[in-house]
């Protein structure tokens, strides 16, 4: 039902922890025709959702000279969609850096594009954020997520962190758990920090957080998203959302929202690659259950 479909190989960033540069290379852009004939074998096959693949995503197109941007690609990919009958449309891995207006713009104008924004901070602390060579400040970050939600705002807003870098003390690992605290996110993908051969932190950052405190401030993040994530699905409770369906899980059809949670309900006719209106009659941190 969901695909994914690379539009940039590689990545020329070099954050100091990523082993992607090394392995992938320089970033390099898809055409758009062969990105568009992707779509479109896709759709053949039955998928009813694409998601636009790159390490950042937002730089679509910059190595292209004169070449279209990310939120050009959209309206292309957009009408391909819309010809061959692909419902949704979403993106990843976003960059603070990266994210324009023209780009928000676009996510708010398309209806196939989903209010589904990936962008990672990975730490909270201005000090890691620089060894980390992520190029923005917590601040920064903080004003992005206040522009995307002012622009879409229906929006859902994920993001990765990174607990245990190099030298990360427990005040400045409390700033990382105050900034997710503050905007309360809609997902955190939670990694412990572990060095990738021949990246810059390998090479001259000693691994000096202990595993046993990684755990520690991982668990403490993983707590407190729970406590959020209830909060923030709470408010569909009795709405009505769209689900398109994936499959079946213990005898409930599993699907998903254009913000990319997770509902069950249940019914007897196959709503398998279908959009189904469902009522939300539960929710909880990690989905939902309703009815048609």
């Amino acid at each position: 039902i969901s695909a994914h479909v690379p539009v940039v190989y590689g990545c020329s960033h070099s954050c100091s922890f990523c082993i992607i540069p090394r392995r992938r290379g320089v970033e390099r852009s898809r055409s758009v025709g062969e990105i568009v004939a992707h779509v479109r074998s896709l759709a053949l096959q039955g998928v009813k959702e694409i998601t636009l693949l790159g390490q950042i995503v937002d730089r679509y197109g910059k190595d292209i000279p004169d070449g279209p941007d990310l939120a050009d690609l959209l309206h292309i990919v957009h009408s391909a969609a819309e010809e061959s009958g692909v419902e949704r449309i979403r993106f990843l891995t976003s960059h603070p850096n990266w994210m324009t207006d023209k780009l928000l713009d676009t996510v708010a104008e398309l209806p196939r594009v989903m209010p589904h924004i990936e962008v990672p901070i990975q730490a909270g602390d201005d000090e890691i954020l620089r060894q980390m060579k992520r190029g923005y400040t917590a601040d920064d970050y903080r004003a992005l997520v206040a522009k995307i939600r002012a622009r879409i705002p229906d929006v859902a807003i994920h993001t990765d962190i990174i607990v245990g870098f190099p030298g990360e003390t427990d005040e400045q690992f409390q700033r990382t758990y105050d900034v997710l605290a503050e905007l309360k996110l809609d997902k955190v993908h939670l990694a412990r920090y572990s060095p990738r051969p021949h990246t810059v932190s390998a090479r001259t950052m000693p691994d000096d957080v202990p595993d046993e405190e990684k755990r520690r401030r991982l668990q403490a993040i993983e707590d407190l998203q729970a406590q959020v994530l209830a909060e923030i699905n709470a408010r569909s409770l009795g709405q009505t959302v769209s689900v398109l369906v994936e499959d079946q899980h213990k005898g409930k059809w599993r699907g998903r929202t254009p913000q990319n949670k997770l509902v069950f309900f249940e019914d007897t006719a196959d709503w398998r690659g279908r959009l189904a209106a469902v009522e939300s009659t539960w929710t909880g941190p990690c989905s939902m259950q309703g009815r048609l």
